[in-house]
């Protein structure tokens, strides 16, 4: 029948409204007055909101494929790394925006990734650490390291083009007011074992630059020795990402998406910075001498992939 009536065709798929796209509308989401609010509440003197816009656009010149990734996990990320206070443009070796596509959803996500050079330069804003440097050893390098009660390193690279094949890396670190370093050695073997547990093995600094991210392994065994700020634990956590199934901007992108849908991740992601003094603690009884004492004011730190 001519009249009979006909349901009407489904609904264009909205996939391109859910991602970057371009530059312009990277721009636009930078510039929203939302998420400036938040990210100047938890950006610091070294990576100030005016600065995260900048590094954010260079980012992207560097790295196309984060256009295609999803508004709020290119947002969330930023979040991360100003939360950090490092550099995520990929020049410095700070940090780095790295796409990631989830099979899963059928979408590409953004995650920040600290580099090496990101955890040195947290050292030392810290203030506690008087040296800390990674180096990687090649096959025509000399190298010796002790442990024990008089640890020590003796490096001396090769000069020839050619150094050989990768066998370790290693992390020095001397905290001020000591002359015992911290050194910690990792073989290639070990090293090739956390690149293969990172989803990103093949994609992001691990592709472009390998060197960088096999430096920064030992670089986060020693953190374990080293005394940890807010902004070192922020970055520990943003790095661990990478080792899980499903990563945290896979968990970001669930709900509204865009500078609405990330109003809410962002408060949660400030809540940190606004946090007010705890009420003094009511009376202890006496502590009885068999139980642990080990960081009981603390939370429990996330499952440590190093």
């Amino acid at each position: 029948m001519a009249n009979a009536k006909q349901n009407p065709p489904p609904p264009p798929q909205q996939t391109t409204s859910l991602t970057v796209g371009n530059k312009n509308t990277l721009r636009d989401l930078l510039d929203d007055g939302t998420f400036r609010e938040s990210l100047a509440l938890v950006a610091s003197k070294y990576m100030t909101a005016k600065r995260v816009a900048k590094v954010a656009m260079l980012a992207a010149s560097r790295q196309p494929k984060l256009f295609d990734c999803t508004k709020a996990s290119v947002l969330s990320s930023i979040i991360k790394a100003a939360e950090a206070g490092l550099d995520f443009g990929g020049v410095s070796g700070q940090g780095y925006l790295v796409p990631f596509r989830n099979n899963k959803k059928g979408i590409t996500e953004c995650q920040f990734i600290p580099g090496y050079q990101g955890f040195i330069e947290l050292a030392y804003r810290a203030g506690r650490v008087e040296f800390i440097d990674a180096q990687l050893v090649y096959a025509a390098d000399k190298f010796e390291y002790s442990l024990g009660s008089d640890p020590k390193v003796v490096h001396v690279p090769s000069l020839a083009s050619d150094r050989g094949e990768l066998v370790c890396a290693y992390a020095v670190a001397r905290l001020k007011g000591s002359t015992m370093p911290k050194i910690e050695v990792m073989g290639r073997a070990d090293l090739e074992a956390i690149r293969a547990r990172s989803k990103a093995q093949d994609e992001g600094p691990w592709k472009t630059d390998p060197g960088e991210m096999y430096r920064k392994c030992p670089i986060r065994r020693i953190w374990k020795m080293l005394p940890k700020t807010p902004e070192v634990i922020a970055a520990i956590e943003a790095d661990n990402v990478q080792f899980e199934t499903d990563g945290m901007a896979a968990n970001l992108v669930d709900g509204p998406i865009g500078t609405d849908g990330c109003r809410d991740r962002m408060t949660k992601a400030v809540a940190s910075k606004q946090v007010e003094p705890p009420p003094p603690p009511p009376p202890q009884p006496a502590p009885v001498m068999e139980q642990p004492v080990e960081d009981l004011g603390h939370e429990q730190p996330v499952e440590d992939p190093f």
